[in-house]
C-alpha cells in the first residue's frame, strides 16, 4: 500500500528542506489526516535509480580507484555487494575487446540482478579498441560491436528518450559513467557537489550557446534556439540562447553565476573556471576528440569537472559532427528536470552513444521527485514532479485484470513541473489502479472521388478520412476531436461531417469532407485547390494540421448523364501502399428507363495531372464487368482501379445497347494517393516513428533518425540540408525514397540523376549509404552521405523501384 509518511515523505533530502520539499511534505501531512487505511492508492512510477541500484566497479592495482570507490560506496550507502573489483591494465588509454569481455562477464556474474547502472572509479583506461574505438562506459553498457562505432552513421539504442528506470531488467542495458576525477582530491570535490545537488531545484542559468565554428555548433544550435521559450513557464528554468554568428554575443561565457547548464561547441572552451557551477551543473563542448584523455590537442571533458560541473561528455574517436552522437539538451534537460539522475539524464539524450564518453557522479539529481499517493476527501491524490509535460495523463481502474480500464479523470499538462492529480475514488470494487500518460498518436489517411453533376456546374468532390488511434488497446487512451477546415477560395465550400470524434485505441472512426461550388457561383471554370483539415485534441485544446487535401473541382459539359459513377461509402478500401491505390472499388449505377436496351458498360481511366509533374499520361490499369441493366437504377457494375500513381484522373464509364452504339456515358474526376499521416521533422534532428500503418516521411534539415513501421512508406528529401539521416527499416521493393524535391533544388532531375552520378549508393558496415554529388561524377565536388539504409546491401536497392530514379 502506497500510504504516505508523514513524518518522512518519499525523499532523500535531509534538514533544512528546500521549498518544494516542504511543500510536498506538508501536502502530504493534510492528506494523511484523511486517509482510509483500507483504502488503495495509485501507484507513481519512480523517477529515477537509487543507490541500491548502482553498482561500483574498482580497477584492482590502481590506489586512486580503490579509494576513490570505497569513499563513494560510503557516503552514497551503496550496499557492499554491489561493488566489483576488475582486472585491466592500470594506466592503458585502450584496452581491447576481449579484455573487455572477461570483465563484462566478471561485472554480470557478480552483481546482483536488480543493479541497473555501473560507475568506472577510474579515468584510465577510457576506450576499448578493436576495428574501431568505442568509449569504455559505452562498451561497459552495451558490449563491443563496430555498429557502435564503425561508420558515419552508429547504431541507436533503446534507452533513448525512454521513460524506464530499470534499464537493465527492461532492455538489458547497464549504462556506465566515468566519475572522472584523476585524483582523490577532486573525486571527493566532486562527489561532495552530487550529493549536495539532492532536492537542490535550481532555476538556473542555462546557457546555449552556437558558435562561430559551424562545424562544432551545426549539429545542436537547432536544438538550443528552442529551448528558452520552451522553459519560460512558473516554475520553468532560466536558460539562454547565445547566437554568436549573429553578432548576439560571444562563443563563450565568462565570470557568470550561477549556471546550471552550459552546452556549446568548440574544440577549446576559454574561461571555464570564472564561472560559478552549481551543484548537480552539466556541461559539454561539441568536438571530435574530447573524450580523450591523454595525448590530444583538444580540450579534454574532464576540465568541465575541474570547473566545477558535476558532469559532462565526450567522444573518443571521430564522430563526424553527427548531433545523435551527442547530448541532445532539450531531452536530457528533460529527464534531469523531472527527477531523473545524472546517469540517465545524459544516457537518455544520446541517440546512437556508442562513441562517447559519459563523466561525473551518476546518482547526482537537483530536481529530486518525492511522490505522494493517498486519498483525501474521497479523492485519489497523485503529486509527483516526474510525468511528461505536453501529454495527457489519466487515473485508470479496473476491477480485474480482465476487465477494460475505466478512466476516473484526465489532466492535460503542458509542461513538465509538480502537479498535483486527482480522481474520484472508484464506487466499485477496485483491484489495479494505474497512473497512464497518453500522447497523440491518431493515424490518418484519406482517398476521395467525386460525383457527376448536371451541365454547367462544377463536381462535388468528396474526401473520406480514417482516424486510426495507434495508441496500446489495453491503454484506455481514447482520442477525442474536432475536425474543422480552413476557408477555401472564394465561391468554393467545405464541410465536414461528424465534425466531432471518438476514436478508441486499435480503433478506426470515419469522417467525409465535402468540397463544392454552391448553385450561386459562377461557373468559371475549373477550380483546383488545396484543404487544410484541422484537428483539435477536446482535452487540451491544442490544434494540429494534417497536411492538405488536394484536388480540383471541374465544369462539367454536355448533356445530362443516363448511367452514373456512384461515390462509394464507408466500405472504400483506402491506400494500402503510400501514393498508390489498390482496388479501389467504384460502384455504376444505370439512371435509364427500364425499356432502354443498355447491355454493356465499359471503362476508361486517364490520367490529368500527376503529383510528380510529369505530363499526363494513362496510368495503372482499370478493370470491369460488364452489365446487363434489369431496370431503373440498377447496379450494372463496379470499376476497380488497380495501383495508380498519385495525381488527378478522369474516370469514365460507357453504356452501349445491343447493336454496340453509345447510348450514355459519364465522367467523374478522383485524386489517388493523398496519404494524409504524414510524419514531419523540424530543421533540427528528430527521431520519427510510423505505425502499422503507412506513412510519408519529410525529415527537413538535420541528422533525422526514421523508423517507418510495418507499412509501406515514403521517405522524401527536399534539400542537401536534409542529410545524415538514417532509416532503420527500409524495405526494398516496398518502401521507397522520394529524392525528387532535393533533386530540383541542386539543378538535377530524376532523369539524369542515377547515369550521371549524382545520387550513388556504398555499402558501410551495417547497410548502404545513400550518397549525393551536386554536380555529378565529372564535377569538382565529392559526395556526401544523404542517408543510410540499415541493413540493406546496394545490390538489394533497384533506383527506379526504390529510389524513384531512371536509369
Amino acid at each position: 500500500m502506497n500510504r504516505p509518511n508523514c513524518l518522512q515523505p518519499r525523499t532523500a533530502a535531509g534538514p533544512g528542506l528546500p521549498g518544494y520539499l516542504k511543500r510536498v511534505t506538508a501536502a502530504a501531512c493534510a492528506v494523511c489526516a484523511s486517509f482510509a487505511a483500507s483504502a488503495q492508492t495509485v501507484p507513481v512510477p519512480r523517477a529515477s535509480i537509487t543507490p541500491a541500484d548502482l553498482g561500483v566497479i574498482i580497477l584492482q592495482g590502481d590506489p586512486t580507484s580503490e579509494a576513490i570507490g570505497t569513499y563513494y560506496q560510503s557516503v552514497r550507502g551503496i550496499p557492499a555487494a554491489n561493488v566489483v573489483r576488475i582486472s585491466l591494465p592500470v594506466g592503458a588509454n585502450n584496452i581491447t575487446p576481449s579484455q573487455l569481455a572477461s570483465a563484462r562477464a566478471q561485472i554480470t556474474a557478480a552483481l546482483p540482478a536488480n543493479v541497473q547502472a555501473t560507475l568506472l572509479t577510474w579515468t584510465r583506461p577510457f576506450r576499448v579498441q578493436g576495428a574501431c574505438g568505442m568509449s569504455i562506459t559505452s562498451a561497459f553498457a552495451l558490449g563491443y560491436d563496430v555498429k557502435y562505432c564503425n561508420a558515419v552513421f552508429t547504431a541507436p539504442v533503446a534507452y533513448y528518450d525512454a521513460d524506464t528506470t530499470r534499464p537493465w531488467t527492461e532492455l538489458g542495458i547497464r549504462p556506465s559513467m566515468m566519475l572522472g576525477a584523476a585524483t582523490y582530491a577532486d573525486a571527493v570535490n566532486l562527489i561532495h557537489r552530487g550529493l549536495s545537488s539532492e532536492a537542490t531545484y535550481p532555476a538556473g542559468d542555462g546557457y546555449l550557446i552556437r558558435t562561430t565554428d559551424s562545424a562544432r555548433s551545426g549539429p545542436r544550435w537547432q536544438d538550443f534556439s528552442k529551448l528558452p521559450s520552451a522553459w519560460r513557464f512558473d516554475g520553468g528554468l532560466q536558460l539562454n540562447y547565445i547566437d554568436a554568428t549573429q553578432g548576439g554575443g560571444s562563443n563563450a561565457i565568462a565570470g557568470k553565476s550561477p549556471v546550471l547548464f552550459y552546452f556549446t561547441g568548440l574544440t577549446v572552451v576559454p574561461d571555464l573556471a570564472s564561472n560559478f557551477f552549481v551543484p548537480g551543473a552539466v556541461g559539454d563542448h561539441l568536438t571530435s576528440f574530447g573524450g580523450v584523455l591523454s595525448g590530444t590537442s583538444q580540450m579534454e571533458a574532464t576540465e568541465w569537472l575541474q570547473a566545477g560541473t558535476t558532469g559532462s561528455y565526450g567522444t573518443v574517436e571521430e564522430p563526424y559532427a553527427v548531433a545523435d552522437k551527442f547530448p541532445r539538451a532539450s531531452v536530457m534537460i528533460d529527464h534531469y528536470y523531472r527527477g531523473a539522475t545524472l546517469i540517465e539524464a545524459y544516457w537518455k539524450s544520446v541517440r546512437t552513444p556508442g562513441q562517447g564518453l559519459f563523466l561525473g557522479d551518476p546518482l547526482a539529481r537537483p530536481f529530486t521527485d518525492a511522490p505522494v499517493s493517498a486519498i483525501s476527501n474521497g479523492q485519489y491524490v497523485v503529486q509527483t514532479r516526474s510525468l511528461r509535460g505536453n501529454q495527457r495523463h489519466t487515473i485508470q481502474a479496473r476491477a480485474t485484470a480482465n476487465d477494460p480500464w475505466q478512466t476516473l479523470s484526465s489532466t492535460w499538462l503542458p509542461h513538465p513541473g509538480p502537479v498535483t492529480l486527482k480522481a474520484p475514488v472508484a464506487s466499485t470494487a477496485t483491484a489495479q489502479l494505474r497512473l497512464q500518460g497518453c500522447p497523440s498518436a491518431l493515424a490518418v489517411e484519406a482517398s476521395s472521388t467525386s460525383e457527376a453533376a448536371q451541365r454547367g456546374r462544377a463536381q462535388t468532390l468528396y474526401y473520406q478520412l480514417q482516424l486510426t488511434n495507434t495508441a496500446a488497446a489495453d491503454s484506455a487512451c481514447e482520442q477525442h476531436v474536432d475536425l474543422t477546415t480552413l476557408p477555401l477560395p472564394e465561391g468554393m465550400v467545405a464541410t465536414v461531417e461528424p465534425k466531432t470524434l471518438q476514436v478508441r485505441p486499435q480503433q478506426t472512426s470515419h469522417a467525409i469532407v465535402k468540397v463544392e461550388a454552391p448553385a450561386t457561383a459562377a461557373a468559371s471554370g475549373d477550380a483546383c485547390f488545396e484543404v487544410p483539415v484541422q484537428l483539435t485534441d477536446r482535452l487540451s485544446g491544442q490544434t494540429s494540421q494534417f497536411d492538405k487535401l488536394g484536388g480540383c473541382l471541374f465544369m462539367m459539359e454536355g448533356d445530362e448523364y443516363l448511367i452514373r459513377i456512384r461515390r462509394p461509402g464507408w466500405n472504400w478500401q483506402l491506400l494500402d501502399y503510400p501514393g498508390r491505390t489498390s482496388f479501389y472499388r467504384y460502384p455504376v449505377e444505370l439512371d435509364a428507363p427500364s425499356d432502354q436496351d443498355i447491355v454493356k458498360v465499359n471503362y476508361n481511366l486517364q490520367a490529368l495531372y500527376l503529383d510528380d509533374g510529369t505530363d499526363p499520361v494513362p496510368y495503372g490499369s482499370i478493370a470491369g464487368q460488364n452489365g446487363v441493366a434489369v431496370g431503373e437504377g440498377s447496379y450494372a457494375s463496379e470499376l476497380v482501379i488497380e495501383k495508380a500513381a498519385p495525381g488527378t484522373y478522369s474516370l469514365q464509364a460507357n453504356a452501349f445497347d445491343s447493336n454496340s452504339q453509345l447510348v450514355a456515358s459519364t465522367e467523374v474526376y478522383v485524386y489517388l494517393g493523398m496519404q494524409v499521416n504524414t510524419v514531419r521533422g523540424t530543421p533540427r534532428g528528430d527521431t520519427l516513428m510510423g505505425t502499422s500503418g503507412n506513412e510519408i516521411f519529410i525529415g527537413g534539415a538535420g541528422a533525422d533518425l526514421m523508423s517507418g513501421g510495418q507499412g509501406a512508406d515514403i521517405f522524401v528529401f527536399e534539400s542537401i540540408r536534409d542529410a545524415l539521416d538514417q532509416i532503420t527499416d527500409f524495405v526494398p521493393g516496398t518502401d521507397r525514397l522520394d529524392l525528387s524535391r532535393l533533386l530540383a533544388s541542386i539543378g538535377q532531375s530524376t532523369r539524369s540523376a542515377w547515369p550521371q552520378g549524382v545520387v550513388t549508393l556504398r555499402d558501410v558496415s551495417g547497410g548502404v549509404l545513400v550518397m549525393i554529388d551536386v554536380d555529378g561524377a565529372s564535377g569538382p565536388s565529392t559526395s556526401r552521405p544523404l542517408v543510410t539504409l540499415e541493413g540493406v546491401s546496394a545490390a538489394a536497392i533497384d533506383p527506379v523501384r526504390d529510389l524513384q530514379l531512371q536509369r
